[in-house]
């Protein structure tokens, strides 16, 4: 699986940055299933310029925490990275996950947002087989958050996202969620169809609203990490 991504995904500065967040090893970790949950946070410089720092921090929290309060949250694999490419976490079991502060979270980027979506996106795909090699069941769901369409990317194009979301989306052991938030410029419906992610949510540009599209991806996440077997056949 996954065996089409292979040159996308092994060339060197993308499989330095997978590699950075695959964390904990397959071979510790005990149980016969587990739930990839991670999330790619825009750290770019418009979210602090429409004052959203303290919402989009909030609303990642809020997410670990409802996770964490969930029956299944010892199944649970977190991973969390910010858009300008820094990891706040690799994957780690869900109560060791690291929470956004005022001090590691502080927006001042750039959006670039097709090279980091490959890196990211290409991490969940690296660990989803890492886990099928070793005979673990493995269901996965990712949120990207972001407040813009791309700026700066160098390498990758909207088309290498799409790639893997879909074959991340054919695995049907996955879900890719989008969240944009609004600037009143972008269509975001259009911004992540075009990456190839299905289920898109837009938060208008205040702390209810972000906090509260947050809350729908950890209703998500939980269904999730709930559902036996494939995800082919879950709503989303």
């Amino acid at each position: 699986m996954f065996d089409d991504l292979s040159a996308l995904l092994g060339a060197n500065d993308v499989s330095a940055a997978i590699n950075a967040g695959l964390g904990i090893n397959v071979d510790s970790f005990q149980a016969n299933e587990v739930t990839l949950v991670s999330v790619m946070v825009d750290d770019s410089s418009s979210i602090a310029h429409a004052r959203n720092t303290d919402a989009v921090r909030e609303g990642y929290n809020g997410v670990i925490d409802a996770l964490t309060g969930s029956k299944g949250a010892g199944t649970i694999l977190w991973h969390g990275r910010l858009l300008n490419g820094q990891i706040i976490c690799p994957f780690v079991m869900l109560k060791d996950a690291v929470k956004l502060t005022p001090t590691t979270y502080n927006p001042n980027g750039n959006t670039p947002l097709y090279d980091r979506a490959v890196e990211f996106l290409g991490t969940v795909a690296t660990k989803i087989k890492e886990f099928q090699d070793a005979g673990v069941v493995v269901k996965s769901i990712s949120l990207i958050i972001t407040d813009g369409e791309d700026v700066g990317s160098r390498r990758q194009t909207v088309s290498d996202v799409k790639k893997i979301v879909d074959s991340l989306l054919r695995s049907e052991t996955s879900q890719v969620h989008g969240m944009g938030v609004d600037n009143g410029a972008t269509n975001f419906n259009v911004v992540f169809a075009n990456m190839g992610i299905p289920n898109v949510m837009v938060a208008a540009s205040t702390a209810q609203e972000i906090r509260a599209a947050c809350q729908m991806f950890s209703q998500s996440a939980i269904r999730v990490s709930q559902t036996a077997g494939g995800l082919g056949a879950l709503a989303t």
